[in-house]
């Protein structure tokens, strides 16, 4: 007990020094670019070897040795890796490194039946070693694992369809489900064209969520002038609800809560995204828009109070001043 408490203390100490722009822990990334995932136990911190108790995804087999460089200073007696093989072309495998972006954001440690892994409870911000929050034990971590495995089964067999009507009803199907995969779907439906445009649209006609900064990229991309169209029209509602919405909005309003301002959390998302989108299709309007949001976010002293999130009125001068391409 005394190890793990020492090991979460000073990664945590080493982990809240860190800027949130260097990494910040994503399971999902680790589990789509793992090989291996497994629990294992250690063999030999010193030279940073591990005996593996349990596979849960790739060809690693239970009792199989295997040394992760960099590990042993920050192992606890039982941890999860999301692990990809270290070699050189015609070598065998016999060292691992992380699928994260580092082998910090590639364990999940556990001790006492509960279940700790590298967080950013606020982005932006700090980020520590604490306690897991999608996953209280680790039975519960084993099943959403596992869940994230099958909906990436089920992507892959979706994108693998020819048929461009078929693939988009395949890529729907995942958009209605609770699947993590949502963004990825969205890319793919941009590469789907007109048949995809529909879809989009409903996601975009739906009440405020998550995926519609990504859906409005994806229905520039593959709708034409009609949907550059329809998102000029966005732009002027999102614009609309900010004039209504900023000077109700309290100092701190971006960390308030999970639900509080939600809505304007995603809007402002949507904002850029939008703003962005017309950019790069060149849109008549878009800089004499550009120019009218930049002037009204200066005079919003609350959306300006806050260093953590992107300043509107910078990145309306990042647009004005880069071309960007398409």
């Amino acid at each position: 007990m005394k190890r793990f408490v020492l090991v979460i203390s000073l990664v945590a100490l080493v982990w809240s020094s860190l800027s949130s722009a260097e990494v910040k822990p994503q399971f999902g990334q680790c589990i789509g670019r793992a090989t291996d995932i497994v629990l294992v136990s250690i063999k030999d911190d010193r030279n940073n070897t591990f005996r593996v108790i349990e596979t849960w995804h790739g060809a690693l087999a239970p009792n199989n040795q295997i040394t992760v460089p960099g590990l042993g200073p920050m192992a606890s007696q039982t941890m999860v890796l999301f692990l990809r093989p270290q070699r050189k072309q015609g070598e065998t495998i016999d060292t691992w490194i992380g699928a994260g972006h580092d082998i910090r954001t590639s364990v999940v440690w556990i001790f006492d039946g509960k279940v700790f892994a590298v967080q950013q409870p606020i982005n932006p911000g700090p980020t520590f070693i604490c306690p897991l929050t999608l996953a209280t034990s680790l039975d519960k971590f084993k099943k959403f694992v596992f869940g994230y495995l099958q909906d990436r089964e089920s992507f892959q067999q979706a994108v693998a369809i020819s048929n461009r009507k078929e693939r988009v009803k395949a890529l729907a199907k995942i958009l209605a489900a609770c699947s993590r995969y949502h963004e990825k779907a969205i890319e793919e439906l941009a590469k789907c064209g007109p048949p995809a445009v529909d879809v989009l649209s409903s996601i975009l006609e739906a009440p405020p969520n998550y995926n519609q900064k990504y859906a409005i990229r994806a229905l520039a991309d593959c709708g034409g002038k009609q949907a550059i169209e329809q998102l000029d029209a966005m732009l002027d509602e999102e614009f609309d609800y900010w004039k209504q919405i900023a000077p109700t909005l309290k100092r701190g309003w971006w960390t308030t809560g999970d639900n509080e301002n939600r809505e304007a959390w995603i809007r402002y998302g949507n904002l850029m995204a939008l703003l962005r989108t017309l950019h790069r299709h060149k849109h008549p309007k878009i800089e004499t828009k550009t120019i009218a949001i930049r002037d009204f976010f200066q005079r919003q002293s609350v959306l300006e109070a806050d260093p953590r999130i992107t300043r509107m009125p910078d990145y309306c001068n990042h647009l004005l001043s880069v071309k960007e391409e398409k």
